[in-house]
């Protein structure tokens, strides 16, 4: 009978780390970034201060910026995958906001988008942060476009809707919070389900 192989200290470390963004990206998007505190991210992970502090010597803003990259990362394979897969623009809003629904449900509406969460309550306070979340909705805006541009539509009208696209699937995260209903995130698919080339 074999034994379980022993757990690394790296191994042990990463696992810390991503146990850290995972943890600090449900309260990002609960609460947004001033209504989390180190002393909260250290409670969520059950780490102590120092634990979090030897992962992300840069403190709250670098676990932002993990937890920002992780799920806009994600964000983007799933979008990449659906355009590779042939689905049109329409077709990759309607995915977007039924998963998005789901997720949203699944958390009893206390959870929306960290990309909304953290701009609305940055106010310039970490520049670095900012950036990156301007670069996040560039990237996804691209891959709507992208799609839209495949399916024969000029690159202005499909930069035009693919801005619309997020603008409306953002907005309609904080609507459907406010309202605890999938409802906005569906009017968000019906409105762009006629998007043609």
């Amino acid at each position: 009978m074999n034994a379980a192989a022993p757990v690394t200290r790296p191994e042990k470390a990463a696992a810390t780390r991503q146990r850290i963004v995972e943890d600090a990206t449900r309260l990002f998007q609960q609460r947004g970034f001033h209504g989390v505190g180190v002393a909260d991210l250290a409670g969520a992970a059950n780490v102590p201060k120092g634990v979090l502090y030897y992962h992300f010597p840069g403190g709250k803003g670098a676990i932002a910026a993990a937890a920002l990259a992780q799920v806009c990362d994600a964000a983007l394979k799933r979008g990449t995958a659906m355009a590779q897969a042939g689905l049109s623009g329409a077709e990759m809003i309607a995915a977007i906001a039924d998963a998005t629904a789901i997720w949203m449900a699944k958390t009893h509406w206390r959870e929306s988008s960290i990309l909304v969460a953290l701009s609305v309550d940055l106010n310039g306070a970490d520049s670095a942060l900012q950036d990156q979340i301007t670069a996040a909705y560039r990237a996804l805006r691209e891959v709507l476009a992208s799609a839209w541009r495949s399916q024969g539509m000029n690159a202005e009208r499909a930069e035009s809707l693919a801005c619309a696209a997020i603008s409306a699937l953002e907005g309609a995260t904080i609507l459907a919070r406010a309202e605890r209903s999938p409802a906005p995130l569906q009017a968000v698919a019906r409105a762009f389900a006629a998007c043609a080339p």
